[in-house]
């Protein structure tokens, strides 16, 4: 069938849309005291001093186009596309974070500083590598 998406293109797209929602789950995390910015937004108030709806729309889009780079590599590298495959997948970045990343920038974790910055950083890369590993076959069947 012509119209559907190889699993490459199927993964980059279940990729962005796994970022859209860890993002908007960040924004509510953070409307309740439980979270920091979402990820892109302070990246885009630090490098470029855009605050408010522009921060906040160019935030989404440097996370929607990160998370279609990874869901892309997800489906090109891992065989079989599974909820499982795409949550042990998706805890490489965060442990990449976790590790190595924040403590080069005196940071503890992506969302938050200390245990419960890092474990809600691990709920968010859990349900997002959940969506991904759920969403990439069933994008690619359609």
């Amino acid at each position: 069938m012509p119209g559907r998406p190889k699993p490459i293109q199927a993964g980059a797209i279940a990729g962005c849309q796994a970022a859209i929602l860890i993002f908007f789950l960040q924004l509510l995390l953070q409307g309740i005291g439980l979270g920091g910015a979402p990820n892109g937004v302070a990246g885009a108030h630090a490098i470029l001093h855009l605050q408010g709806m522009p921060g906040l729309l160019l935030g989404l889009a440097l996370f929607c186009l990160s998370g279609a780079l990874w869901g892309a590599l997800y489906a090109a590298v891992v065989p079989v596309l599974t909820p499982r495959s795409g949550i042990l997948f998706c805890l490489i970045p965060w442990l990449c974070a976790v590790l190595f990343v924040q403590p080069l920038l005196g940071h503890f974790t992506q969302s938050n500083t200390g245990f419960g910055g890092a474990l809600l950083s691990l709920i968010e890369n859990i349900i997002g590598g959940a969506f991904l590993g759920y969403r990439t076959p069933f994008l690619a069947e359609q």
